[in-house]
């Protein structure tokens, strides 16, 4: 790999989703790949209403958000310093995960 740090996701932005397929939390981002120090923009759904994100890349807490009344949420973090390479993308809030 070209120094990349390339995390396992979907790109894409989340759209409005049916209460029932909203059940599962589901994650989007803005990027399947990036460099140590770019932006990168993070939504998820189906997470419980208000409760507490904590957006992990390869095992290091990058953000942390709250869900609105709705369980969804946005967040933007800065890549960290790592080795190139894959490395995935999760957000939990009140046990609940999901993952790219």
């Amino acid at each position: 790999m070209n120094g990349r740090c390339v995390a396992l996701l979907a790109v894409g932005a989340l759209a409005a989703m049916p209460a029932e397929a909203a059940a599962k939390p589901r994650l989007g981002v803005s990027r399947s790949s990036a460099e140590a120090g770019e932006r990168v923009r993070v939504a998820g759904l189906g997470f419980p209403p208000t409760s507490r994100v904590r957006v992990v890349l390869g095992g290091r807490i990058v953000t942390r958000a709250r869900t609105g009344p709705r369980g969804r949420f946005r967040a933007r973090f800065v890549v960290p310093t790592r080795r190139p390479g894959r490395y995935r993308l999760t957000a939990r809030a009140a046990k609940r995960t999901a993952m790219r």
